[in-house]
Formats: C-alpha cells, structure tokens, sequence
C-alpha cells in the first residue's frame, strides 16, 4: 500500500501529480486537486486526513458510520462486477482517500444532505462544521457554469435548484443529490459496477417526488 507521498509522485497505479496549466487558468475535472487537498489538511492541521475528517465534519453532523481510514472498525461491503462476481479483495484500499477513499452509508450521507439545504437556506450560521456563507460559496457555481465547489449544480434560480455528486470505484457505484429550497434530498449506493442502476433508481425518486 503506497503512501499518500508515493501516491502524488506517481508510485502507485496513478501518474504523478503535476501543474501542468497556472492555477485557474481552465477548467479541470481533477481527482488529483482533491489529493492535493488531502496533503494540504494534513501539512496544516499536523494531523492524518481521516482523523481529521472524523472530528471535524462527521462527528458534529452524526454520520457515526463514514470514514476515510483505509480499513474502518465497521461492517464493509463487498464489490461486485458488472456479471455479478465480486472484486478481488471485496474491495480497494484508496491512500488518496479524499478522492476516493470514503466508507459510509445512504442515511449518512442524507444526514450530510440535510445539513447543506438547511445551512444554505438559513438566515445565519447553524451548529456544524461549517459557515453559512460557505456554503453559499460551495452550492454557487464558479468558472465552470454547471460546477460548484466540488458538486455539480442545476436548475440555479428556481426551487428545484439542486446540487449533486454521482461517484464510481472499482466494484462500486454512488449518486447523491440535495435540493435546499425543498428540503430534499436522496442517496444511493451500490455494491455493483452497474452506473445505469443507480442512474435509474435516483430518477425514479424524483419522479415519484416531484422533484425532477
């Protein structure tokens, strides 16, 4: 298992991570940014990313089963191919975790959903970990005209305005999407490389709820 070290100098199974434009200059979909993320967190508070994570974001808004550990202290899913089979090793280890590396479940991650659209919709500051002019800042869209920080965005000016993330590891699929001017919001997970499952079942829910 590499070291988040190894991982940005290209000594795992990814290349080296390299500035290659000048910093918002373009528009990037970059796993990379989130690892350089990491290594920031961690050079400025001196503690892992995990820990981190774990006392500052997860613990204030109650999502008692996610972490960003390479092996959690809870029941884990294993993953699955498109056939059914499952993956060797039931699933990967990610060092470059805040890219890739977050173990949690669909009631924690409503519980995340939950806090943006009532933070966002708030008149001022909330208890959690964070402001609530961050995030407006988060859930506004930058360069990019469909992007916020690190959500996609839709439907901006209206009620169905909603913001939403889908994710995809080896043997696993996700989506997520939140709509604060309705107090809404969904999570889906699967143990299974079938995209167009999940793709299905988050249409479904809007349809069923409107919120489409």
């Amino acid at each position: 298992m590499p070291t988040l070290l190894q991982v940005m100098n290209g000594e795992g199974n990814s290349p080296k991570i390299e500035l290659t434009t000048a910093p918002g200059a373009e528009y990037h979909y970059s796993g990379a940014g989130f690892v350089l993320l990491q290594r920031m967190v961690e050079q400025q508070t001196g503690r892992p990313f995990a820990a981190y994570m774990a006392d500052e974001v997860f613990a204030p808004l109650g999502m008692t089963s996610s972490s960003y550990a390479l092996s959690p202290g809870f029941e884990l899913a294993a993953g699955h191919t498109s056939t059914g089979a499952v993956i060797p090793g039931k699933r990967n280890r990610y060092p470059e975790s805040a890219a890739a590396g977050l173990y949690t479940t669909v009631l924690d991650l409503c519980r995340l959903i939950s806090y943006l659209n009532r933070a966002y919709t708030a008149s001022g500051d909330i208890d959690g970990p964070l402001t609530r002019a961050s995030v407006h800042t988060m859930l506004t869209k930058g360069p990019q005209p469909t992007m916020g920080r690190g959500v996609f965005l839709a439907g901006a000016g209206t009620d169905r305005f909603s913001y939403r993330h889908d994710g995809s590891n080896y043997g696993f699929r996700s989506l997520f999407e939140g709509f604060p001017k309705l107090g809404a919001g969904y999570a889906v997970l699967a143990n299974g490389s079938d995209t167009a499952l999940v793709t299905e079942i988050g249409a479904a829910i809007k349809k069923v709820y409107g919120w489409g």
